[in-house]
């Protein structure tokens, strides 16, 4: 943790006005440039603090430093601020993400954060992975900086469903390692999506900027169901990956795993009714995913999406199709999309949209 008389100003680490140097971070991460990894993000120290109960619930202003929660955690209408805590979820199978922030009754002054935090499943079912670890993080109204994020289907979940803004901000985090639980209990037919991040309709004032964010890669699929081929019990998928053989012909013969059902990030709910507004995707590292890195479906219109504005993001080599982007041709008007580029040559990265 930083010496006394030192605050985060969002970017860095600054000394306090007569104390040390303020134009030399402690903490050399400088948002946008350092790339998050297991060695900047995370946890910065111990954990003295274990917290046993299934769940716990915070609905009081406050903040929670230095602590492991073996369990599932849930914030309650109040501004609840988690510094360096462990989220390790319960031991035993279980469909819930575990940490979910909650508002009854949206208050712009109310807001849950997570600064260097950690989120790593304590279960695993080796065998099947049948109902395994769900999620990191669920709800809405949320800062998250400099977390560590791993082992689960899908690293964070924007609960937006209505017109009511989500204001969520993704700084500097590292979401990487994904699972893919085949069947599960929210995919029977085809098994887990297994995203870095994603959200539903609606979704207003987002911000990504600066983090690491994986879908499955190609070479860490030791670490989910994914590279097995479908066993079905008459039209009942009882275990490996749905979307197995459903990939386009070009790619036979050059990689063994499809992976339609991971994507970096996903927008993936259709609808008329809500579509996306003031959504900041900029200066990201993304790789991984089957189908694309970023994945709008093409259900949001521009008729009720504006202010979407992918940039300035490096693409990593480890995805299946090489396209940054897929969305809906409707949404040009919407969509800003420049400065995206492949990590390894500083090339334009390639979009594709549908319809």
């Amino acid at each position: 943790m930083p010496a006394k008389g030192y605050v985060f100003d969002g970017v860095k680490w600054r000394g306090l006005q007569g104390i040390g140097d303020e134009d030399v971070p402690l903490d050399p991460f400088i948002l946008g440039s350092t790339k998050p990894s297991a060695a900047n993000t995370g946890l910065t120290g111990a954990t003295p603090t274990v917290i046993t109960a299934a769940d716990t619930v915070y609905n009081t202003d406050q903040t929670v430093s230095d602590t492991r929660f073996e369990g599932n955690v849930r914030t309650e209408n109040a501004s609840v601020t988690f510094d360096n805590c462990d989220f390790a979820g319960k031991n035993v199978p279980t469909g819930n993400h575990f940490c979910r922030a909650l508002y009854t009754t949206p208050n712009a002054a109310k807001v849950t954060t997570f600064n260097r935090c950690k989120f790593y499943p304590r279960y695993w079912d080796a065998a099947d992975g049948a109902d395994g670890p769900r999620g990191g993080i669920m709800g809405t109204k949320m800062v998250i900086n400099r977390c560590d994020i791993s082992g689960l289907t899908d690293g964070l979940g924007f609960a937006a469903q209505s017109a009511t803004p989500t204001d969520i901000t993704l700084t500097g985090n590292y979401i990487h390692d994904l699972w893919f639980t085949s069947p599960d209990s929210e995919h029977t037919s085809d098994g887990s999506h297994a995203d870095g991040a994603q959200g539903h309709q609606f979704l207003q004032n987002l911000t990504i900027r600066g983090n690491t964010i994986e879908g499955i890669v190609l070479d860490t699929l030791a670490n989910s169901q994914a590279q097995y081929p479908p066993v079905y019990s008459g039209s009942t998928l009882i275990d490996g990956n749905g979307w197995y053989n459903d990939y386009f012909s070009q790619w036979n013969g050059i990689y063994a795993y499809p992976l339609w059902a991971t994507s970096a990030l996903l927008f993936g709910r259709s609808g008329t009714g809500g579509g996306l507004t003031n959504v900041v995707i900029d200066q990201n590292w993304l790789d991984g995913g089957g189908y694309a890195m970023i994945n709008i479906n093409p259900g949001y219109t521009n008729a009720n999406s504006s202010g979407i504005q992918i940039t300035n993001n490096r693409i990593g080599a480890r995805n299946r199709d090489g396209y940054v982007l897929i969305c809906s041709s409707s949404l040009t008007s919407a969509l800003t999309f420049t400065g995206n580029v492949y990590e390894a040559t500083g090339t334009p990265a390639n979009t594709r949209r549908n319809g």
